[in-house]
């Protein structure tokens, strides 16, 4: 057996029950009833507006690293002249920096979202605003608000991501963040 150095096992422990809790929450949504069963021939996937299925009410943050995680299920289907982008936003009073996924400042860049018509869960991994002030704290157990957004777009050789194809999908909610320890 592996030991965490620095006496890290209760907050390894606490994050991977919470991570199991927010899979399990996506899970236990129901698809919509117009879902169709898996057919033996693949057929090509069903053009659907890009939409978000399920926003868990749950963050968890971790300090080493300083980041968070949030559970995220959507649907939404790519075509040729079109990709979609998935990102999150995650905030607390201005006391706390904010934490994202997706955004061009986040350091990994724009995220492209996995649309290929069929629900898709994630377990998103959200990173420093890298404008914030570095000595900030980082977040703290309690309230915080949440923006998960499904933006179309153009592909790269008609624009990219600056060329809107249609509406932005946004889901604001509250949620709770979990401090690991």
């Amino acid at each position: 057996m592996q030991t965490i150095p620095g006496g890290h096992m209760q907050a390894f422990r606490t994050t991977a029950v919470v991570a199991t809790a927010l899979i399990a929450a996506l899970t236990a949504v129901p698809l919509p009833a117009s879902a169709a069963p898996v057919a033996a021939e693949p057929e090509p996937a069903p053009v659907v507006a890009p939409r978000l299925l399920a926003v868990p009410g749950v963050a968890l943050y971790s300090r080493r690293p300083d980041v968070a995680w949030v559970a995220v299920r959507y649907q939404c289907t790519n075509n040729a002249e079109q990709v979609h982008y998935l990102s999150l936003l995650l905030q607390q009073p201005r006391t706390t920096p904010n934490y994202n996924a997706g955004l061009r400042n986040d350091g990994t860049g724009l995220r492209e979202a996995r649309c290929t018509g069929a629900p898709v869960s994630e377990l998103v991994r959200l990173v420093r605003t890298s404008y914030e002030d570095p000595a900030a704290p980082g977040l703290r157990q309690g309230p915080a608000d949440l923006q998960a957004t499904i933006s179309p777009r153009s592909i790269p050789s008609r624009g990219g991501p600056y060329v809107p194809t249609g509406p932005d999908v946004a889901v604001d909610r509250s949620v709770f963040v979990v401090a690991a320890r």
